[in-house]
């Protein structure tokens, strides 16, 4: 009976030992963030896990797209990516920076993985504003709210570096310019919170088990002037004339407005608009632009609007214009005669969705 305890004693104290030397990578984890967050080490429970959020910021417009609808589902419901909160009540990138600062982990952790939602293209930036009231967020829109201090960056109480903020919005990745703006807005100065977006195209959708999926598509553009859309075989030579070594079947692509199998190509259409509003000192100052001639000149004329053109990579020609005279007010209530130009520009998108394998997002 004694022999009995002893060899139990012995292995219950190899499994203790076991056990510790198990745990020791985490233990050293643990000591590393109480280093970096003081405020951790009272914490009574050591292990508890760090919370993640995800913010859907839009709302699906149309039937055809139900983006928004799907990226709820799968971030309620995916057995791997689901988080513990998916938010849709923020209406602009400030109302979610306050929101992670207002409803910070109540474990005393800084925040894990935290996704935001959100419709963008490379060339109008992201479709959700800086600050409430505004339209779209862009490098210069991030820059003037952090320069008037309406945009602080989150203390390192709530993001830290073991924080992963990934921007979830189309080709976002592409735009290394508006990545660091966002990294400026968000994260403290010197602050290694991992910052990420995907170059690609981001679908969210249901497999054929009606369960929800994301997965990253390449893409390919062909323009067109909104409301004159070109025959197919217009829009297959555009295609093939942009992209000569591309390895796609565009006349397949155009006949599909969703992949028929993984790896298929389909197309998809959305709009880039531009506003161009000019200000004349008085009514003999402003120009003519009631006939086409007037129109094209008045454009010509516009030097940083041939500058966004070749920006934009798109030919001025590939928009379809509007043209107002009008009085504009300024801030200050004084106003000006103006004209008012606003050019609308098709993009018919193919989309073929890449290898699992292919690096996904730019790291900043």
């Amino acid at each position: 009976m004694k022999m009995s305890f002893k060899i139990f004693s012995l292995l219950f104290g190899s499994l203790i030992v076991f056990i510790t030397w198990s745990f020791l990578p985490a233990f050293d984890a643990l000591r590393r963030e109480n280093q970096m967050n003081p405020t951790l080490s009272a914490f009574p429970i050591p292990f508890a896990p760090r919370q993640d959020i995800t913010f859907l910021l839009g709302n699906d417009k149309h039937q055809e797209n139900p983006y928004f609808k799907y990226a709820a589902q799968y971030y309620r419901q995916h057995p791997e990516d689901q988080t513990e909160f998916v938010v849709d009540t923020c209406q602009s990138l400030l109302a979610v920076r306050n929101y992670l600062e207002r409803h910070a982990p109540d474990n005393g952790r800084a925040w894990g993985k935290i996704n935001l939602v959100f419709h963008s293209n490379e060339w109008t930036g992201m479709g959700v504003p800086t600050l409430p009231g505004g339209t779209r967020t862009t490098i210069n829109t991030l820059a003037q709210a952090i320069a008037s201090d309406q945009f602080a960056p989150l203390p390192q109480t709530v993001v830290n570096a073991c924080t992963e903020m990934i921007f979830h919005g189309c080709a976002l990745g592409r735009n290394e310019g508006l990545l660091e703006a966002l990294r400026a807005a968000f994260i403290p100065p010197l602050g290694t919170t991992v910052l990420r977006s995907s170059p690609y195209f981001v679908i969210f959708n249901q497999d054929r088990h009606h369960q929800p999926t994301r997965y990253l598509a390449d893409f390919w553009y062909a323009f067109y002037q909104t409301g004159q859309k070109p025959p197919q075989e217009a829009l297959v030579r555009q295609l093939k004339s942009r992209y000569p070594t591309a390895t796609v079947d565009w006349e397949t692509a155009l006949a599909q407005q969703a992949p028929t199998h993984a790896g298929a190509p389909f197309y998809y259409t959305f709009k880039i608009p531009i506003v161009w509003t000019v200000t004349y000192p008085d009514e003999a100052s402003r120009p003519k632009v009631s006939t086409f001639a007037d129109q094209e000149k008045w454009l010509d004329d516009q030097v940083a609007l041939s500058t966004l053109f070749e920006e934009y990579q798109i030919p001025k020609a590939q928009f379809s214009w509007t043209f107002s005279q009008l009085n504009y007010t300024f801030e200050d209530g004084t106003s000006e005669p103006a004209i008012k130009a606003v050019g609308f520009c098709s993009v018919l998108c193919v989309l073929r969705e890449v290898a699992k394998q292919q690096n996904e997002t730019n790291l900043l």
